[in-house]
């Protein structure tokens, strides 16, 4: 109830309370009761004096950026990262996975813009808080699963027993598939249907989210001088990607626990093995509480700030002339109307977007989004799995990799930006060279994807069985093999060191024993059995030598170091070139066409890509699943392509957005940042 209240106080009130104290102040004048009231920390009628010590810039910052810490850990580091989990324990498939993520995506875009722009004319704090308590709620029914379904069954009924030759047992492997496929197919259909929890759990995250992103950019921004703008902004986003990359981390050791936390008894398994299914739900139980209990303290700040008033009465306007200010750079005032109040918010959204639109500064900044966020957000999704196939690495260590490569690249990164904004003091046309810079540095770094390890040579996949007689056909049968019977169900690798050639599994390598200590024999693939030499086979891939990995995270940090550099001016060119009442919904468009053009079709794109250049498929009872195997070299070459198309329009676009910028106050002023006084910008001239 006290929400709604304050919620109906701000709309009677709000276009002209901001306007009416700060003249109050810059005259000399006080309002005492209303100013308490506004500025004071708590809640209805509690504000105790001694919670007003953290009613400060600081404390705001350090708690907005806490949630936007956890947030990202959440729905970046903690779902990225269990995503070949989830997949395995709830035999969903990739398509399923995506399908989960774009329904997150989709509920941002919808509830984005009345979030925005209701919690934009009413007490952002509130909304912010009740943002992060949704998160939390959907946080904790993501991983709701988990309890309620049955214990993980690692193995299956029959073990290892059809992993070595089998001899003249093709008919009865035959069979016992087919059986297998009928017994499980009703348990593999209960667990799919988890899915609809799953979506349901991001649909409610989609709806906590944007209040976060786009109100606690605005309140932060409202709050600080124009000097403080660039420190605080790029400790904001600084939280949000140590969030992301902590998340990634934790999310690397709990995928080394056991899903149940203890084994059954006998049971013996390990990280490495391909069923393997980590703890994915655990860092989703303990987000979600953190979050729920962050939202308390975020909820006792005040609609304003004790010194925002004063701040924005000294704020220089810098907004492009087609902006929605009104003369002398102030925000209009509504008319009176009798239409219902309904009428009259969606009239108010309407008339920004209309300014919005015929903005082209800001319109080609959110172009230049498009793009970035389409290439940035796909790799971050596909970081750990192009680190494991690239650069043969597990998938626990490939997590664990991301998180920490993340780290010094993009916390450097954003404070140079920051450092950067505040050294030369720029405005909206050098913040746009900025962002130039950054991406023309970040075009070239990109290149480092065109690094891989060599493609390990896999009998009947990448090579075939006799290529040393000239033979270049792919066929896991062979006629070393043939009377095995060997299933392509699933894939247990094994390798011969001698000549450093990997097979399928025990059994297409011909193996007839077992030694039980992660060693075969008898292996009728062998070149050496041909001359009655006995030969043996080690479980895994053989390895190949490579020592790219280094170089690729060195210059993946390039990278990070490139994007949030200009992150922080893309940022603050949003938020200036615009009025201050259409910042909110400015921010929320941004969002809205950056994930509708960007972030959900670009997962789609970047999986398309990835899976063009898979060499050998999962299939089981019929259906396609994961992609075993990639071809190393393609893969490499086409996320290059698709990398150097992105920053090249994010460029242009960037380019024309200085090329058409034209401050408020003179149309025909140099875009040169410091031929603009700054008192000047947007105060004398509004063209309607």
């Amino acid at each position: 109830m006290s929400f709604y209240h304050d919620f109906s106080f701000i709309q009677m009130e709000g276009p002209t309370l901001n306007t009416s104290l700060a003249s109050n102040i810059s005259n000399g004048q006080t309002t005492s009761r209303p100013k308490e009231i506004v500025t004071s920390c708590g809640w209805c009628d509690w504000r105790p004096r001694w919670l007003q010590r953290f009613n400060s810039q600081r404390w705001l910052l350090a708690a907005i950026s806490s949630a936007a810490c956890m947030t990202l850990m959440i729905e970046d580091g903690f779902t990225n990262s269990a995503i070949t989990s989830i997949e395995r324990r709830f035999q969903l498939r990739s398509q399923d996975i995506g399908t989960i993520l774009s329904i997150y995506e989709f509920t941002v875009i919808i509830s984005i813009i009345p979030v925005t722009y209701f919690g934009g004319r009413g007490n952002k704090p509130r909304w912010i808080s009740i943002g992060c308590f949704v998160v939390g709620v959907a946080s904790l029914l993501f991983a709701l699963p988990h309890f309620t379904t049955e214990r993980y069954a690692y193995f299956s009924e029959k073990g290892n027993e059809q992993a070595t030759c089998h001899l003249h047992e093709a008919n009865s492997s035959s069979t016992s598939s087919v059986d297998s496929c009928r017994r499980n197919g009703k348990s593999i259909s209960l667990l799919s249907r988890y899915i609809i929890l799953f979506g349901a759990a991001k649909v409610i995250a989609g709806i906590g989210a944007p209040p976060q992103g786009s109100l606690g950019v605005v309140f932060i921004d409202e709050s600080i001088t124009t000097k403080q703008n660039g420190m605080y902004l790029s400790t904001y986003l600084t939280m949000g990607t140590f969030g992301s990359a902590i998340g990634y981390i934790l999310a690397g050791i709990f995928l080394n626990i056991y899903t149940d936390i203890d084994m059954p008894p006998g049971m013996t398994a390990s990280p490495s093995d391909p069923g393997w299914v980590g703890a994915w739900w655990l860092g989703f139980v303990i987000a979600g509480f953190v979050i729920i209990a962050l939202s308390i303290p975020i909820g006792l700040f005040p609609r304003e700030l004790p010194k925002t008033a004063r701040i924005r009465a000294e704020k220089p306007v810098e907004s492009h002339k087609n902006s929605g200010l009104g003369e002398g750079g102030q925000t209009p005032r509504q008319p009176q109307s009798e239409a219902p109040r309904l009428v009259q918010e969606i009239r108010g959204v309407l008339e920004i977007l209309k300014h919005l639109a015929i903005n082209p500064t800001y319109v080609l900044t959110v172009c230049s989004t498009v793009p970035d966020v389409l290439l940035i957000n796909s790799f971050a999704a596909f970081l750990p799995k192009l680190l494991e196939n690239q650069f043969m690495v597990t998938s626990s260590t490939a997590t664990i990799i991301t998180g920490i490569a993340v780290i010094p690249g993009s916390v450097f990164g954003t404070f140079l930006g920051g450092w950067v904004m505040r050294r030369r003091k720029l405005k909206v046309p050098g913040l746009i060279k900025l962002a130039i810079l950054g991406s023309t540095i970040e075009t070239i770094a990109f290149l480092c994807v065109l690094m891989h390890c060599p493609q390990t040579q896999i009998a009947g996949v990448t090579t075939a069985y006799d290529s040393g007689n000239g033979s270049t056909l792919l066929n896991l049968t062979s006629s070393c093999n043939i009377a095995c019977s060997c299933s392509a169900d699933k894939f247990k690798p094994v390798c011969l060191e001698e000549s450093g050639l990997s097979f399928f599994s025990p059994c297409h390598a011909g193996c007839s024993q077992d030694f039980e200590n992660g060693t075969y024999g008898g292996c009728s693939c062998s070149p050496g059995m041909s001359f009655g030499i006995p030969s043996t086979v080690r479980h895994g891939k053989c390895s190949t030598p490579c020592n790219l990995q280094p170089a690729f995270i060195f210059m993946m940090n390039v990278v990070l170091v490139a994007i949030f550099m200009s992150k922080v001016p893309l940022m603050n060119i949003v938020l200036r070139c615009v009025a201050e009442h259409e910042r909110a919904v400015a921010l929320g468009m941004n969002s809205v066409v950056a994930r509708t053009l960007g972030s959900i079709p670009g997962p789609i794109l970047f999986g398309a890509i990835i899976d063009s250049t898979c060499l050998r498929w999962q299939e089981t009872c019929g259906e396609r699943g994961a992609c075993w195997l990639y071809n190393n070299k393609s893969l490499s070459w086409k996320l290059t392509t698709l990398s150097l198309v992105c920053n090249v329009l994010t460029v242009l676009f960037y380019a024309l957005a200085l090329r058409f910028y034209e401050p408020a106050s003179q149309g025909e002023s140099s875009t040169d940042n410091r031929d603009v006084p700054e008192t000047e910008t947007c105060l004398n001239e509004r063209n309607t």
